[in-house]
């Protein structure tokens, strides 16, 4: 599914768990797609931050992340990914 992050990008995501209670709309457990868990989130089924999958991030005139891998030059061999937006609206 598309989903609308913190700083407004649409990103890829999947759904890891639905938490339902009485009453109450169920609550969707997030993950971006090729981010770290750290930033995983949970979104009322309902929010306006969900959208069908494809409906932004296959559009090109909207901002996006470009992912980056990350050589590290020092001996730890810690290599990562890095995120820089792409078509950042001014």
């Amino acid at each position: 599914m598309d989903v609308r992050d913190t700083d407004f990008i649409w990103c890829l995501g999947e759904v890891t768990m639905i938490i339902e209670s009485m009453d109450k709309e169920p609550i969707l457990a997030i993950h971006y797609e090729g981010w770290n868990r750290w930033y995983d989130e949970f979104l009322s089924i309902n929010s306006p931050r969900l959208a069908r999958l494809g409906f932004y991030t296959n559009r090109d005139d909207i901002p996006k992340y470009r992912m980056k891998q990350v050589v590290s030059n020092d001996s730890s061999n810690n290599n990562s990914m890095q995120a820089f937006i792409i078509n950042r609206i001014t």
